[in-house]
């Protein structure tokens, strides 16, 4: 008899639906906590909306691309087309143009970021209106503090992690989009950042054989996406400071090294890319 082949648990996918609603009680609090001022309290209002219609965009097109689909296919083959689906392509068309005019609108009342954020291979639109949306740049003093709120912190020299029953420190939904920043930058064949992923692919694999391999030599299950995952996460951290650099410099905020480069003896810092 054929062997049967193992079925291995797959972790659970969050969707994207799904992030933007793990704003999170414990998100909710920490913004209550905090005082604004009412153009502040506005300001944030304005840009957690931009935040909330960029993560919802790619559901929409998803949701205009299948029935686009089916109405071809059914023409293909003949079937009668009902013509209300027809409606329904160009009215979900028209509520895209009128998204992609909102998210513009919006991210061009930041041009200096826009522009740079879009100057960068494998960042669009959707995406630099997701950080924009996200990010308070005026709140976020440090570059360590910016890593926090993105989930690439450390505390205790562990990476920061959701925990049962432990106060979220960071944004689900930051933490998400930067992710989707790696999966762009690397999918785009960008020079710089794929450059920093590949350096530190091979600096993580040379540096750290426990990760690959057990004391028996035999390769550890999961190993290489280990070292994966910790390549992507040192080049966003390293996007993040080019990000809060840049940014608080558009701003006129003052801008200090991290603290490994200030204090830790770190001294290769990389330049952001320059600002069109």
């Amino acid at each position: 008899m054929p062997r049967k082949k193992k079925v291995e648990e797959q972790k659970p996918h969050l969707t994207e639906e799904q992030v933007e609603a793990m704003t999170t009680e414990e998100e909710k609090e920490v913004e209550e906590q905090e005082e604004l001022t009412p153009e502040e309290d506005a300001r944030r209002a304005s840009r957690s909306f931009l935040a909330s219609v960029a993560t919802q965009f790619q559901t929409i097109q998803r949701v205009r691309v299948a029935v686009g689909l089916s109405i071809k296919s059914r023409e293909r083959y003949g079937h009668r087309v009902d013509p209300r689906m027809v409606n329904l392509h160009g009215m979900m068309l028209d509520v895209e143009g009128s998204v992609v005019e909102y998210m513009r609108d919006e991210v061009e009342k930041q041009p200096e970021i826009y522009a740079w954020l879009t100057s960068i291979q494998g960042i669009g639109l959707r995406t630099a209106a997701m950080l924009i949306g996200l990010i308070d740049i005026r709140r976020s003093a440090s570059v360590s503090a910016l890593w926090k709120f993105s989930g690439l912190g450390v505390t205790n020299g562990h990476a920061d992690k959701r925990e049962s029953g432990v106060k979220l420190c960071y944004s689900m939904r930051l933490k998400k989009t930067m992710y989707l920043v790696a999966r762009g930058l690397i999918m785009s064949g960008n020079k710089l950042y794929v450059g920093i992923y590949r350096e530190s692919k091979e600096k993580y694999a040379r540096e750290h054989p426990e990760w690959l391999r057990n004391e028996k030599g035999k390769e550890i299950k999961g190993g290489k996406l280990h070292v994966d995952l910790a390549a992507r996460r040192r080049m966003l951290k390293i996007f993040a400071q080019h990000l809060w650099i840049t940014w608080r410099e558009i701003e006129g905020l003052p801008v200090s090294k991290p603290w490994v480069h200030e204090h830790g003896g770190h001294v290769d810092l990389i330049p952001p890319p320059p600002r069109p």
